[in-house]
């Protein structure tokens, strides 16, 4: 089963794109604990997108939400319009407790919760910025 959900880049619109998830969730007979880190994974993701990348960018402010679910795989795509940021390179400050800030885990989670992340940025072909997130159920 696939469904798309496209929100505006606006952390208004992150109850309903939560919302959506745990539907398809629900439908798909996802248990509560991979519900629970799918919805956490990719609300940080967003969240983000939202808070620190689309703060200069007036135009297309948009976010696209693929859930995709085939055996025991969900492949989670997450695009974007925002300037490239690939998380498989940020360097999180889980080692050293004194450089961590409110909210300065939520990549590290996302890292810790997917089981693959691949990352594809934007090109004069393609328009958008393409997360994807696998988690194998």
């Amino acid at each position: 089963m696939k469904t798309n959900i496209r929100i505006n880049a606006n952390l208004e619109e992150l109850a309903t794109l939560r919302h959506h998830i745990i539907e398809f969730a629900k439908t798909n007979k996802i248990n509560d604990l991979n519900t629970e880190l799918i919805v956490l994974s990719i609300d940080e993701i967003c969240t983000n997108l939202i808070k620190y990348a689309y703060t200069n960018n007036v135009n297309n402010k948009i976010i696209i939400v693929t859930l995709e679910l085939l055996s025991n795989k969900l492949t989670i795509t997450i695009q974007d319009t925002t300037k490239p940021f690939d998380i498989r390179n940020h360097k999180d400050s889980r080692n050293n407790t004194k450089k961590i800030t409110p909210g300065g885990l939520g990549i590290h989670i996302v890292k810790m919760t997917m089981d693959e992340i691949d990352y594809q940025q934007k090109t004069e072909n393609n328009p958008l910025n393409i997360l994807t997130l696998i988690k194998y159920l």
